[in-house]
């Protein structure tokens, strides 16, 4: 299936992002019921990948797009790699890192 365009889709019609920082479940739930058309991940943890397999069959059933994106810090001195599958969208550290939520959520 080939990618469209985002920015000219953007300009067509609003797009429903959703943001994670780890939410594979979530992101497969929220695809499924048609609740957001672009999924942008930070992180590179490879467990994701079957999250965004199953993002990509439910792209097949629904006949539509979801595009899933894995935002990685790019730099020269970092050794950091998207997860595969997914669209890579290299930034540069510091807005990386500005991302990230370093609240503990455990109980």
């Amino acid at each position: 299936m080939s990618q469209p365009n985002l920015s000219l889709v953007s300009a067509r019609m609003p797009l429903r992002v959703c943001a994670f920082v780890d939410g594979g479940l979530d992101m497969v739930r929220l695809a499924r019921s048609n609740s957001c058309d672009a999924v942008v991940l930070f992180s590179q943890d490879g467990d994701l990948v079957e999250a965004v397999a199953e993002v990509q069959a439910i792209d097949a059933e629904q006949h539509r797009y979801v595009a899933v994106e894995c935002a990685f810090p790019a730099a020269a001195n970092i050794s950091s790699w998207p997860i595969k599958m997914a669209i890579p969208r290299p930034i540069s550290k510091a807005i990386y890192d500005s991302c990230i939520d370093h609240t503990d959520y455990k109980l």
